[in-house]
């Protein structure tokens, strides 16, 4: 399998440019959304691209109920709104989010590997709990969270700029060839609750 599927949360560290494109309905239903319903982003870490697809406006597509997520079976991927699709140089694999499960396949549909997974909504409060109580760090901290977050803040950037190419500083973390998207990256406070120093 190709490591491509783990860049999700190195991507502060390695992620150089980034393009989006979409597909917005928003306009058509009076919305005043910034973002579009759908939207696909090619991100080039320089030895290889991951591209991150994302949208709401597919009726047939649903998420999993807990007869999958905590039960012993295993998601329809076909129409599972939350899947993720990772395509390896050999393999591809689906993943399940929340507990969903993921297996991999082979040609012809050739299941190789699977493992059930856990819903880990319990696990994840009681982590966090258990850290207000002991100062320890929780096992999803927010800095790993920031790093989940880049790519689509990214994306979203890129589509608000004009669906413009965007060169990417993984060390300063700023975007390097584009003003608007620059500024746009930059918090706005409403008076009173400003902040007046960096932290």
């Amino acid at each position: 399998m190709s490591t491509a599927g783990a860049v999700g949360i190195t991507v502060a560290a390695s992620c150089k440019s980034l393009t989006s494109e979409n597909d917005s309905h928003n306009s058509e239903k009076g919305s005043t959304s910034e973002v579009p319903d759908y939207q696909m982003a090619t991100f080039d870490y320089g030895n290889y691209v991951l591209t991150l697809e994302t949208g709401e406006f597919t009726p047939y597509f649903q998420k999993e109920g807990l007869d999958v997520r905590l039960g012993t079976k295993y998601p329809k991927w076909i129409q599972n709104s939350t899947r993720i699709d990772i395509y390896g140089t050999k393999k591809m694999m689906y993943v399940g989010r929340m507990g969903g499960a993921w297996q991999v396949f082979d040609k012809d549909e050739k299941l190789v590997a699977q493992d059930k997974g856990i819903f880990p909504l319990k696990a994840h409060i009681l982590n966090y709990i258990d850290c207000i109580r002991t100062r320890k760090q929780p096992n999803g901290n927010i800095v790993e969270g920031h790093k989940s977050s880049v790519h689509i803040h990214l994306a979203n950037l890129s589509y608000r700029a004009g669906n413009k190419q965007l060169l990417f500083s993984p060390e300063y973390e700023t975007i390097t060839n584009d003003s608007k998207a620059a500024a746009l990256a930059q918090l706005t406070y409403r008076k009173g609750f400003e902040i007046t120093r960096e932290v």
